[in-house]
């Protein structure tokens, strides 16, 4: 289940629209400054599914600029098919990855504190 965040994890979350701090009730995170909503959102995973809070910024339908329809198209397409067309990593491929760019991690950049790294893959 990818539901579940550590308290120390959601207090370093913020908007991505204005940066403000997030209140979480059961169901959505809310800015506390401009008051955008980041609701749960039922996802498939190959033959179940699963809630997860979409941290995405929303545009009415009417204000979307041409260029993010298309991108939203495309990234769906890419989606289904990878939702489709592979299986759930297991531990071996994940340290696998892990492993494969340690030394960038490492050696490369200087990484101190906490992060949190989102939509990274593994």
């Amino acid at each position: 289940m990818f539901m579940k965040f550590e308290k120390e994890i959601e207090d370093l979350l913020s908007c991505s629209f204005c940066n403000g701090s997030l209140n979480k009730n059961k169901n959505r995170f809310v800015c506390k400054i401009c008051g955008l909503q980041y609701p749960k959102k039922n996802i498939s995973i190959g033959k179940s599914n699963e809630m997860v809070f979409d941290f995405r910024i929303h545009h009415p339908i009417f204000c979307i600029p041409e260029v993010m329809q298309q991108w939203e198209f495309m990234q769906k397409e890419y989606e289904d098919y990878h939702i489709t067309n592979s299986e759930l990593d297991d531990l071996k491929t994940y340290l696998d990855e892990i492993d494969s760019v340690k030394e960038v991690y490492t050696k490369e950049f200087k990484i101190k504190g906490k992060v949190l790294d989102i939509g990274g893959h593994q």
